[in-house]
């Protein structure tokens, strides 16, 4: 009988596993390369162009827009990245160009549509000494601070109109400065005359919902990632300024903060690196005591759950993560199948993130 040669058995298993896990590029650190500029078009569903050139779906590839290209939605939305925390969505029938994509200074360009495009800016956070601004028509609008605000053109009866959820917007007609447009206000264009006035009562519509069901994706994808990027802390070195850190269980890029945990505009908490490390901490603690003698004064851990009006979430303080969990042994909706995050009838679907 032949003698076996373990040395050999083993080093064609190591090389054999070497091979496979060069062969999953998705798992890896290469993931988190990610553009140095704004622009990068990180999700979209239905068809959208870029010049005239419909984009084609690629779940390893992210198409990054140039300066004075014309980016646009038919039946489709889009989610565009701009500086780290700061989202651009568009709705159907839009169009938009960069005039510039710089990372500190991201502007963009909104034509004429003669049917109805609404855009969301949604700010998690805006970068200090970043400054965004848009253009339509003759008009400039400077956002400086997080928040939430809806442009919409061709409403009813008007021109455009900013709604301002939350944050604050500056206004100039002309490079005359006409005013701030403070949090719960809306300026209305109608031409000849300008008005602000009061935001309506329970504001909502179709790409506002989903601009909070995508905010629901990208929390509960945050978790992992940020206590992912605080155990690579010793190989990258720590990160106080906010970035984008792939997370390849979603499929998808999700915001960390430099400084601090933020909750964005529908209460869905982004952990920083040692925010997250700390919940999982505390997650280990409390599983060493036994019951009744678990440390005191401090939070919960983050917990997954899926409710209809919020989708995906993360439940930070514990107010609602019991009751809002799927039952044990059953597992929560996908944001991909879920009747909330499924596309409209007639979409053709979206990039698998």
């Amino acid at each position: 009988m032949p003698k076996i040669n373990w040395f050999w058995i083993a080093f064609s298993f190591l090389i054999t596993l070497g091979a496979i896990m060069l062969a999953c590029p998705r798992t890896v650190s290469g993931q988190q390369v990610i553009s140095a500029k704004a622009g990068l078009l990180h999700y979209f569903e239905g068809d959208v162009f870029v010049d005239g050139v419909v984009v084609k779906e690629s779940r390893t590839e992210f198409a990054q827009l140039k300066e004075l290209q014309l980016f646009s939605t038919e039946n489709g939305r889009a989610e565009i990245l701009l500086a780290p925390g700061m989202f651009l969505r568009m709705g159907e029938n839009c169009a938009i160009k960069f005039w510039s994509v710089r990372l500190d200074a991201p502007s963009v360009f909104i034509p004429h549509n003669e049917k109805t495009c609404v855009i969301v800016f949604d700010f998690l956070d805006v970068p200090k000494d970043t400054v965004f601004w848009f253009e339509y028509d003759y008009w400039l609008f400077d956002i400086h601070k997080k928040g939430v605000y809806h442009f919409s053109t061709n409403s009813p009866n008007t021109s455009a109109v900013l709604r301002v959820l939350s944050g604050e917007a500056y206004t100039d007609q002309m490079e005359e400065f006409i005013g701030k447009l403070p949090k719960g206000k809306s300026l209305i264009l109608k031409e000849p005359r300008v008005s602000v006035v009061k935001l309506e009562k329970n504001f909502s519509d179709e790409i506002t919902r989903w601009s909070k069901r995508r905010d629901s994706y990208l929390a509960a994808a945050n978790v992992w990632a940020a206590k992912n990027a605080f155990e690579r802390f010793t190989e990258y070195g720590y990160r106080q300024s906010n970035f984008w850190y792939w997370n390849p269980y979603f499929g998808m890029y999700t915001f960390i903060p430099g400084r601090g945990n933020i909750d964005c505009y529908w209460g869905f908490r982004f952990f920083n690196p040692r925010g997250a490390a700390n919940y999982y901490n505390w997650v280990g603690s409390q599983n060493a005591y036994p019951r009744g003698n678990q440390p005191q004064n401090v939070q919960p851990a983050p917990t997954y759950g899926y409710r209809p009006d919020l989708g995906y979430t993360v439940g930070p303080r514990g107010s609602w993560s019991e009751s809002s969990n799927s039952p044990p042994g059953t597992a929560a909706a996908s944001p991909r199948t879920s009747e909330s995050a499924s596309p409209r009838e007639g979409s053709k679907g979206g990039r698998g993130r």
